[in-house]
């Protein structure tokens, strides 16, 4: 099956620790890929080990201060993120026989066993923030949101920064390299890979995610459900849409990565007339935006749609009800407060009320 392949954004995934007393940023704790390897393989187990005092020279722990290691259990694309850095800038050789071997390097991996397993982003956050002494990755947007420590890596050019100093455009620039990427959608992204990378301000462990989408949409009968989902593809690289995801530390891809996505998009068979084509209201369209086939952001939810139209349908109601409300006071004023007509008017009054308070339902 031929299908194109999408990538649209970015993110950044880094390594974050519990060391009490020790911040994050420039006054941090910095480490290489060397002495993540060894961490993470269980050659060094405690804080003060020589070789993290030596790039840490202001750190100060107790004697033989443990290391709480955690690491993901099932497949995970950050733990493929983290190991794939570190035998990017640490790979095990002759010189370097405490380096990340390159079969380790993987979704999922035989752990040491003194290492502690924590599943899931939220169980890894759990993980850092209830063990003193913790080292564990998760991506950076989870751990900056859950104010943890961030380490500050060593990245392709020797600089040492955290995610969070790197930036978006530290991010982006692990994508600037185009030389592993095809020049279609349909090409071979296998050795797309942005660990390492060089820059002063890149960040090393920039991962890409993708879209797939067969080629042949045949499969799919009714062409409005295919251009829904043209319309879905299409928003992925709208900055008004995917630019809301940066919240959650989803960069959009580089303009010439974008281009090679978009290019892909116009070449799948939708197969459908211009006027089953979606549209998107970003702002009033009098007329249009109540068509068919139109994804409005005037309003959020079918609920906020109900309570617009309950409010129109009330509007005459609370103007017969005010009128109402003027022509009993004048009764009142004329001395017929008495009489048949303010009992008819009061009717009137409990009628309408009832027929508000049915609109509701």
């Amino acid at each position: 099956i031929e299908f194109a392949q999408l990538p649209f954004v970015l993110s950044a995934v880094s390594f974050f620790h519990n060391i009490p007393g020790v911040p994050t940023g420039e006054m941090g704790l910095n480490m290489t890929a060397c002495l993540l390897s060894r961490v993470f393989s269980a050659d060094i187990t405690e804080w003060d080990h020589p070789d993290i005092k030596a790039i840490n020279p202001g750190l100060n722990v107790e004697d033989n201060y443990p290391i709480f290691v955690g690491r993901r259990v099932l497949g995970s694309s950050s733990t493929y993120s983290i190991t794939h850095y570190l035998h990017a800038q640490c790979p095990q050789s002759t010189e370097e026989p405490k380096g990340w071997p390159e079969d380790k390097a993987a979704s999922k991996l035989e752990w040491h066993p003194s290492t502690n397993a924590c599943e899931g982003s939220g169980p890894m956050t759990t993980c850092i923030e209830d063990n003193e002494g913790a080292i564990g990755y998760i991506d950076a947007a989870h751990g900056h949101e859950a104010n943890l420590n961030e380490i500050r890596l060593k990245n392709g050019d020797g600089m040492f920064l955290t995610a969070k100093e790197a930036g978006i455009e530290g991010v982006q620039a692990a994508a600037a390299d185009l030389s592993t990427v095809p020049s279609t959608a349909f090409g071979d992204f296998t050795n797309v890979a942005y660990y390492n990378m060089k820059g002063p301000n890149t960040w090393p462990i920039s991962l890409v995610s993708y879209v797939y989408i067969r080629k042949d949409l045949s499969h799919i009968t009714n062409p409005v459900s295919r251009t829904l989902l043209k319309a879905f593809a299409n928003a992925l690289f709208d900055p008004d849409y995917i630019g809301l995801c940066e919240r959650y530390g989803h960069i959009p891809v580089p303009e010439e990565v974008k281009t090679i996505s978009m290019a892909g998009l116009a070449e799948l068979n939708w197969d459908a007339s211009e006027d089953q084509e979606w549209t998107f209201e970003k702002s009033t369209m009098p007329g249009w935006g109540q068509g068919d086939y139109v994804i409005s952001d005037k309003r959020k939810s079918f609920t906020l749609y109900e309570a617009d139209r309950l409010a129109d349908d009330m509007e005459p109601l609370i103007e017969d009800l005010r009128q109402l409300k003027v022509e009993m006071a004048a009764a009142k004023v004329s001395g017929l407060s008495s009489g048949s007509a303010v009992v008819n008017m009061a009717w009137g009054v409990g009628a309408l009320v009832g027929g508000v308070m049915l609109s509701l339902y």
